[in-house]
């Protein structure tokens, strides 16, 4: 079991480590669609979604944790930052770990005049990831849907795959559909699967979740 210690020391990063995890986020914001890949110690010590807030946030920023279900980490990544943990409606920085459609109605966008102001937030998923929608690399027993990107940082469009069970699918589908298109305002968003791939969502790009779910294996 994890103390109180240990979700401080594992949440903590050096200036090197922040800066490499800075310069993947901004990659993958940059290249929305493209399937990038955490370094391994960010999954051997954390959850993949905490990413930016264990590098970007610092002192006094505020954040905001939704469906953690681990005692202390909002503490322990107060501590390991320095920053304010606050209601969603007020956070810089979100973590979705569970859940997360009725919270992030609450996020903010920013304003036409500073849509700086608009949140960076996380998102854990459960399933994977995939380079190419309906990829043979798939789990069998998987639902797989597809994403695709337009919009500033993409060639006409790109798209990629989600695979996981149907409720899983189906919450990515919800999580999506919160994104407001009211440029420039909006939020940015990464999506983080347990292998440590992450794809960035910028508040600037338009994505289609695909609604029909292919079962693999059906005929």
């Amino acid at each position: 079991m994890r103390t109180d210690v240990d979700l401080y020391r594992s949440n903590l990063v050096d200036h090197h480590e922040s800066q490499e995890l800075f310069r993947l986020l901004l990659k993958a914001l940059s290249r929305p669609g493209m399937v990038l890949s955490l370094p391994d110690w960010v999954a051997a010590r954390t959850i993949p979604a905490l990413t930016p807030i264990i590098s970007l946030v610092s002192h006094d920023v505020p954040f905001s944790l939704v469906g953690s279900t681990i005692d202390g980490l909002d503490e322990a990544l107060a501590r390991a930052t320095a920053g304010r943990l606050v209601p969603v409606a007020e956070a810089g920085f979100v973590a979705v770990l569970t859940g997360g459609p009725s919270e992030m109605a609450h996020v903010r966008v920013g304003t036409p005049e500073r849509p700086d102001h608009g949140c960076q937030v996380g998102v854990q998923l459960q399933g994977q990831l995939i380079v190419t929608p309906f990829a043979s690399g798939a789990p069998s027993d998987s639902a797989v849907a597809s994403i695709t990107f337009r919009g500033p940082g993409v060639a006409e469009s790109t798209s990629i795959g989600y695979a996981a069970n149907i409720d899983e699918v189906e919450h990515l589908g919800s999580i999506l559909s919160t994104r407001r298109s009211a440029p420039p305002c909006g939020f940015d968003m990464w999506l983080f699967d347990p292998h440590g791939r992450v794809v960035g969502v910028p508040r600037t790009s338009h994505v289609d979740f695909h609604a029909e779910i292919t079962v693999k294996g059906e005929s």
